[in-house]
């Protein structure tokens, strides 16, 4: 019997996954108004990059993705745009949101568990690497 893809077996724990990570917002005790859930990088996420690296069927990387990857990806580059402004580059802010997601998915398959530190470097270097396109344009 062949052994699964990592893909299917996300696929076989999404629930759980889903169901562990609501139980662990609603265990912790707030105090003040509920805020809104505006977190787009999930432990759900991180296991649908892990899985998404450790594939090897591109059907099935393409299905993940899609699904669990991308929206995460593009609204973290809108705010790399956002928070950095490059009002100095050429394009549209679409064109410069295309050119960091192409950025990001170059660099998703190198180390997905990372601490915030080096989060914040990767947005030092994104923001270094389009002043350098800046420059080419």
């Amino acid at each position: 019997m062949p052994s699964k893809s990592p893909v299917d077996i996300f696929y076989e724990n999404l629930e759980k996954y889903i169901k562990d990570f609501e139980d662990y917002q609603n265990s912790k005790s707030k105090r003040g108004r509920k805020r809104k859930n505006k977190m787009y990088f999930t432990p759900v996420t991180e296991k649908a990059i892990i899985a998404y690296n450790d594939e090897k069927n591109q059907t099935k990387r393409n299905k993940i993705y899609s699904e669990h990857i991308h929206y995460p990806v593009w609204k973290l580059a809108q705010n790399i745009i956002n928070r950095f402004k490059f009002p100095y580059m050429n394009g549209t802010t679409e064109d410069k949101q295309y050119e960091v997601i192409g950025f990001l998915l170059q660099k998703l398959g190198e180390d997905t568990l990372r601490s915030k530190s080096i989060e914040t470097l990767e947005q030092i270097q994104e923001k270094n690497h389009l002043k350098i396109l800046q420059i080419y344009l």
